[in-house]
């Protein structure tokens, strides 16, 4: 359409015309935008009381097993008495059935954390590679390059457990009486924070796999 050929009177009732639609149009994105909060509304409204209430099952059931296991937890360390070092290295354990078919496993979610103490093991630490350097050579370069990194700090600023484990390892295949005392004083500075607890439950099926039981709204 050539708008140079229509008179004053024809563009205007074109330019009207067209802020109708427009205005139309406007208002039907107003009517869908509201009809869909509308549909948001009743379908959070609906669906939060059975999410609520799984959740209070779920924190109930928790709880109940974590209550009926605790007992076994307290034998287990009376029996097993675990040392420092696998106190470190570990916060779960496993409970199997008689038959091996079935297993249920609690477990800690744990956040590393160390006492004052554990300046005094790392100063010493430091010391002993120092004077290690004094006479170094390409290989114990290495080493004092894999100690250190064994020593770095996560993004947290804390020691990681299972590098000073590492440690403690490595210490003990060398033989070093210095290093092993350091790495003890370390060691003996572990005062991890508990932050959650977990509960896995597994079987075997048929074919001898195992299988875990979804326990939440992710894994199903």
């Amino acid at each position: 359409m050539d708008l140079t050929n229509l008179t004053p009177e024809q563009r205007a009732n074109l330019l009207a015309q067209l802020k109708e639609e427009d205005k139309k149009e406007q208002e039907k994105i107003r009517q869908d935008r509201e009809a869909y909060k509308k549909l948001r509304s009743e379908a959070v409204e609906e669906m939060f009381p059975h999410l609520l209430h799984m959740s209070n099952e779920m924190e109930h059931l928790k709880k109940r097993v974590y209550d009926r296991f605790s007992t076994l937890l307290e034998m287990k360390k009376m029996v097993f008495k675990p040392t420092d070092r696998q106190q470190i290295g570990g916060g779960s354990h496993t409970f199997t059935t008689a038959d091996g078919s079935k297993s249920i496993i609690i477990g800690m979610n744990v956040t590393d954390d160390w006492d004052e103490t554990v300046k005094d093991g790392l100063d010493r630490v430091n010391d002993w590679i120092t004077s290690l350097i004094e006479d170094s050579d390409g290989k114990t370069r290495t080493l004092v390059g894999m100690i250190r990194d064994l020593l770095k700090p996560t993004s947290g600023g804390k020691l990681k457990a299972s590098r000073i484990m590492d440690l403690s390892n490595k210490a003990e295949e060398l033989g070093d009486e210095k290093l092993i005392d350091a790495v003890k004083i370390i060691e003996q500075a572990y005062s991890p924070r508990n932050s959650s607890m977990y509960i896995v439950a597994q079987y075997r099926d048929d074919k001898g796999r195992e299988v875990r039981i979804p326990l939440s709204m992710s894994a199903v």
